[in-house]
């Protein structure tokens, strides 16, 4: 039988020891030296030719100094971070930093649109303002590809498994372990990222942590218990526009054609795809809302989680383009609700605004556009009709 030891082995990151010899796996790796090969190549222009030289050297020199996880998230990881943040997006803002201790460790519930972004961002919003990095939990698939595992696994990424045996709580009892022990974990609110615009938080996710925290601790355990050593926070993230709103519309759109099947069967690299484009493709403005921790007054799971709802809800924030989709999908309740739309932004969209959301969804067939739409107008419906 395992210790628990080494079941958490499965999930954990690479602690500062493993740092070192993973970055020397790392840089003798065919794949991933040809991805730095391609990023030196495309920098160097017409010298292109030249990369193959210049990337061995290249690592070597970035990678000096780098001596724990600490050392790579400040020098390699925050700066590439915000050279992303500079060239796709057109500002990041962060707000309700004062709700939070940075001497306290917590459970950050996000809603989840952007398979890495989302995480990334709070990530980056809170070692800008002094707060420790919080560790993210993420799912093994995102872990298939040695460069991807050890990239995530070395940025305090916990491996969480996506297919998981009945009554198995041992990757709840590692992340409640680490929120009593090591630090603050973020966690998105649903298994998947939404395909709809509803931001809903899965019932599941708390109950197995609590259950996992009754069963480790062998005694009885009643959630307010649970929320005073895990406190609860939600966050909100927002994006003007979604890199991936396509590929999320497609498989909608598939889903919907098997309603029986749970999943959709991905084509081969969709993962890797999608996760490529929503680092890298163009997000407008990106809003990050930290919420008020949830510790007390919580006897029962429904108020918990309506409660983290109604945060995340409510501090979402709308941009043009949710208003333009709201517009164009509830065309009637848009008219009658004029002012109260006026009041989300107080201000008018711009033509200049209504252009580009237009020619960014011009191409969508008939079902693809109807996802796409309700994906950006859907926060503002919930905003305006179920609050």
């Amino acid at each position: 039988m395992s210790s628990q030891q080494e079941v958490f082995d499965r999930y954990r990151p690479f602690n500062d020891d493993e740092v070192k010899p993973k970055l020397e796996e790392l840089i003798k790796d065919e794949e991933f030296l040809e991805l730095v090969n391609s990023y030196i190549s495309e920098k160097l222009g017409v010298l292109g030719f030249l990369s193959k030289m210049i990337t061995p050297a290249y690592l070597r020199l970035r990678l000096v100094g780098i001596d724990d996880v600490h050392d790579l998230q400040s020098k390699i990881m925050i700066p590439e971070v915000e050279k992303l943040i500079d060239k796709t997006t057109s500002g990041f803002s962060v707000s309700g930093l004062e709700n939070i201790d940075k001497d306290k460790n917590y459970l950050f519930i996000e809603n989840h649109i952007n398979i890495l972004g989302d995480a990334t961002f709070l990530c980056y919003g809170l070692f800008q303002n002094g707060f420790d990095v919080p560790f993210q939990v993420q799912g093994d698939n995102l872990h298939e590809r040695r460069i991807a595992e050890y990239a995530l696994r070395l940025n305090k990424a916990i491996s969480f498994p996506r297919s998981i045996e009945a009554g198995d709580l041992s990757p709840y009892s590692y992340i409640n372990s680490v929120i009593e022990e090591e630090g603050s974990v973020w966690i998105a609110q649903s298994p998947g990222r939404s395909k709809d615009g509803n931001y809903r938080t899965h019932p599941g996710i708390i109950k197995n942590l609590v259950s996992a925290k009754k069963r480790d601790s062998n005694q009885s355990l009643k959630l307010e218990e649970y929320l005073i050593e895990h406190p609860i926070v939600p966050v909100s993230i927002s994006y003007e526009y979604l890199p991936t709103d396509g590929m999320i519309a497609q498989e909608a759109v598939s889903l919907a054609k098997f309603p029986k099947r749970k999943t959709w069967r991905k084509p081969k690299g969709w993962d890797e795809k999608s996760m490529a484009l929503d680092i890298q493709g163009y997000k407008g403005k990106v809003s990050l809302v930290v919420g008020t921790p949830l510790v007390e007054g919580f006897s029962s799971m429904k108020g918990l989680i309506d409660e983290i709802n109604r945060q995340i809800h409510d501090n979402l924030t709308v941009f043009d383009s949710n208003i333009i989709a709201y517009r164009q999908t509830y065309p009637e309740l848009a008219k009658a609700q004029h002012q109260e739309l006026y009041n989300l932004t107080n201000r008018m969209t711009s033509m200049a605004k209504e252009e580009e959301f237009n020619d960014r969804i011009k191409d969508l067939d008939g079902r693809h556009r109807e996802v796409v739409l309700k994906l950006y107008a859907k926060p503002v419906f919930n905003k305006l009709n179920l609050s």
